[in-house]
């Protein structure tokens, strides 16, 4: 994957590019819009900040993807799947696998029951991007705001259409 540089940047991606850090963001568009780009960009002036920040995709094949472009970036924030970033996560909470109700299917009311329970330490993650949110389980949109200080997700719009703007919207107080 190829990152255009910062002058190269639609006027839509340049707005993304430069929202505030200390707050949680949804971006949604249509695909080809740049989406995955913004969100190595966002992970980068983070990891740049030396701030903890972990960037979640749900598929083996995006993350492989995006290699060589967090690598062009000296990138060293965390990229990883989601079900590979969330076993560490839960295991290191917890000490113990995640409940499923299926395999790679979280069992989100016991994960959820289990963090009111015993929550992990207050923003036990400064900084969670997720690029193609839209695939994500619902289930785990409230956790992320538990343990995360910021969220940004970059999203999918649901419907097929000609090509629209990136919609950003701010994602109540950090």
């Amino acid at each position: 994957m190829r990152l255009p540089a910062y002058q190269e940047l639609s006027r839509e991606q340049d707005r993304v590019n430069n929202l505030p850090l200390d707050d949680s963001y949804l971006v949604v568009g249509p695909p080809g819009t740049g989406k995955t780009v913004m969100a190595l960009y966002r992970a980068n002036m983070l990891d740049k900040k030396r701030v903890n920040v972990s960037l979640l995709m749900l598929s083996r094949l995006l993350s492989q993807y995006t290699d060589d472009a967090a690598e062009s970036l000296e990138l060293e924030a965390a990229i990883s799947t989601f079900h590979r970033w969330f076993y560490g996560f839960y295991y290191s909470s917890y000490g113990r696998k995640y409940p499923q109700v299926s395999k790679f299917k979280p069992d989100w009311a016991a994960i959820l029951k289990q963090v009111a329970k015993k929550p992990p330490s207050a923003h036990s993650l400064p900084h969670l991007i997720v690029d193609e949110g839209q695939d994500f389980a619902p289930g785990f949109f409230p956790l992320a705001r538990h343990i995360a200080r910021t969220v940004t997700i970059f999203a999918d719009e649901n419907q097929r259409c000609a090509r629209r703007p990136i919609v950003i919207t701010r994602i109540g107080a950090s």
